[in-house]
């Protein structure tokens, strides 16, 4: 037969403190008696009497019961004649049971007895190789003095009481106060004792012979739906992406030019799956080299950009494209000055709204139907991350299972988010790769891999303390395999694969463009420069591309006037990223404003044992 265990638990003095609170008093306990019967399957069937006499009205009292969360639960709660209700709350391991006697609305005053019953179930608890008795019948932390009281246990078998340890006193205690007297059978132990102070329990600790504790509850077949959970989801996310999830070849090709006149907007989302705010930067250029605005600079990083068109000229653009214009020039404004601070409080709603109407247009566009990823990809990459879901919250749901009962800890309840917030993370900043510079990307994986990194601790404190950890490292290897199946699960549309081919050409020429054939180029297109400028800057390789055109006689633009006797293509570009701070500065205001917006054991003394904590009136 399996060897049952009955374990101590060992609650900290620091946690066990917050139970005490601050005394509401109000009453003197006229007698405390306890009734305990113990069951051959370490379970407890407890009985309190509690006879208080109130000299301030009061609603009732409150019953106060510390357990370690996986080693031990309380069931079966009842209060004779009297209202009551229950609410637990979690502090590491530790969780406290409240039993809160009466109600709001009446008061009582004068004698009162309480009658308190409920159950202590011990679980079975691994490593451990002996059986004993740890059992609080006292509660250290009753918050005034008792008159009178008996404390009785009756065992399921028979108890040589020479070998248990009694404690008396205030928690922490290692020996037992003369006040408290003590009686003895085969199987029972009857304790009397008379003027006691606050706060002063009374704990009981005997090793037992092995096989004493039979038939405890054992709920070690969550183990294997645990363990089919780990097997199962990793192999439906591999079925799901290499049925559903494989991307097309992507075949790069060398290009000079945008593939089919994608703007510089296009391109990069093509790339990245998004655009952020300082993308539409490029479009200054792109409106300036297309006759929709001229570029003034009248100082040193300064510019004024002179609207040359209405609005309405801009039909044949895409409506980001014709938004940004509309946030550059509101209400017929005629120019635009970089040098202005864009604070959000310099905007009118209506104008902040089109910046970010240019940005949910262009996520429109690509994100129905099969622009960008397809649709069957789509639908089994929300199914994976609904078994990864699954995955993460396995470890909590079984050991509720295991346990009988959900912990009241928040930050149980937190860490499979944790994981998942940094899981996303993750995904986005390895789908948008193609657009980000290298530093983005580094911080953006050690962003997300930190709170994978923090749910998972919060997920092996929570086995180890209540379930086991030598499933962890499954739990572990499991989700890294759906992760990366999750992660590559995206497949892009035929379309979209063909024309990533194409931009991530066009994307390498502009990085290692060779100067003989730029100066063909040239040849071919004089603005050849100014018309690749916006892409090589969403692409993040402006530096690159000026560079490559040092040697290489640029003309000033008619749509360019430039601040001093040179004009300096290089400095031009550079002077225009004053601009770019002031939009990433007005993009992540921009995310502030739409939140606003959406938001108008031991045997070492008293304590430590079954049952315990404290009580007082309320």
């Amino acid at each position: 037969m399996k060897k049952a265990l009955c374990l101590p638990l060992f609650l900290l003095l620091c946690s066990l403190h917050t139970l005490m609170a601050v005394a509401q008093g109000g009453f003197d306990t006229r007698r405390f008696d306890v009734d305990v019967q113990a069951h051959e399957n370490c379970t407890f069937d407890v009985t309190e009497t509690i006879q208080v006499d109130f000299f301030e009205e009061r609603h009732g009292i409150f019953r106060d019961i510390p357990y370690v969360y996986g080693k031990m639960r309380i069931e079966n709660v009842r209060v004779a004649g009297a209202p009551f209700s229950l609410s637990s709350e979690g502090d590491n391991d530790t969780e406290v049971l409240r039993i809160r006697i009466g109600e709001k609305a009446t008061t009582v005053y004068g004698p009162k007895t309480y009658r308190i019953s409920y159950t202590i179930v011990v679980l079975p608890q691994r490593g451990k190789n002996h059986d004993f008795l740890h059992l609080d019948l006292l509660p250290p932390f009753w918050q005034t003095p008792i008159d009178s009281l008996r404390l009785m246990l009756t065992m399921p078998k028979p108890l040589d009481w020479s070998r248990a340890e009694f404690f008396s006193g205030s928690f922490g205690s290692d020996k037992l106060n003369e006040k408290f007297h003590l009686e003895t059978t085969d199987r029972s132990l009857v304790v009397t004792a008379a003027d006691i102070d606050a706060a002063q329990g009374f704990t009981v600790w005997c090793d037992l012979p092995e096989g004493y504790w039979q038939g405890m509850q054992d709920n070690s077949w969550v183990n294997g739906l645990l363990i089919a959970l780990l097997v199962l989801i990793p192999l439906i996310m591999a079925l799901l992406w290499y049925f559903k999830g494989r991307d097309p070849m992507v075949v790069q090709t060398v290009e000079f030019y945008s593939p089919d006149g994608l703007g510089p907007l296009d391109a990069i989302y093509l790339l990245s799956g998004k655009a952020d705010s300082k993308d539409f930067l490029s479009l200054i250029v792109y409106f300036a080299h297309k006759g929709y605005l001229s570029i003034e600079e009248v100082a040193k990083r300064r510019f004024l950009l002179h609207r040359q068109v209405e609005p309405s000229a801009l039909e044949e653009e895409p409506q980001y494209v014709a938004d940004f214009f509309e946030f550059l020039f509101p209400d017929g404004l005629e120019v635009f000055d970089t040098g202005e601070n864009p604070k959000l409080s310099n905007y009118s709603s209506t104008r902040f709204e089109k910046l970010k109407q240019a940005k949910e247009s262009i996520e429109r566009v690509y994100r129905i139907g099969d622009r960008l990823y397809n649709r069957s990809s789509r639908q089994a990459r929300t199914f994976g991350f609904v078994l990864l879901v699954l995955l993460l919250f396995a470890p909590y749901l079984i050991t509720a299972l295991y346990v009988g009962e959900f912990t009241s800890n928040i930050w149980y309840l937190l860490s499979p988010l944790a994981v998942l917030a940094g899981s996303y993370k993750v995904v986005s900043t390895r789908e948008q790769r193609h657009g980000h510079q290298l530093p983005k990307r580094i911080f953006g994986y050690l962003l997300g891999l930190s709170a994978i990194a923090l749910g998972f601790w919060s997920i092996f404190s929570m086995m180890q303390s209540a379930y086991s950890i030598l499933l962890f490292p499954f739990i572990l290897l499991s989700y890294v395999l759906s992760m990366l199946f999750e992660m590559i699960m995206y497949a892009r549309s035929k379309e979209s694969a063909a024309r990533m081919g194409r931009i991530l050409g066009f994307k390498e020429f502009i990085r290692t463009a060779e100067l003989d054939r730029i100066k063909m180029l040239v040849e071919e297109t004089p603005d050849y420069f100014f018309q690749i400028l916006p892409y090589a800057y969403v692409f993040g390789l402006t530096d690159k591309w000026i560079k490559s055109f040092e040697s290489i006689d640029i003309k000033e633009p008619s749509w360019y006037r430039s601040y001093g006797d040179t004009f300096h293509a290089a400095g031009m570009f550079y002077s225009l990223s004053a601009l770019n701070t002031s939009l990433e500065t007005l993009g992540g205001q921009m995310q502030s404003y739409e939140v606003e917006k959406a938001a108008y054991s031991s045997s070492s003394g008293v304590g430590g044992g079954y049952g315990g904590g404290g009580g007082d009136s309320w």
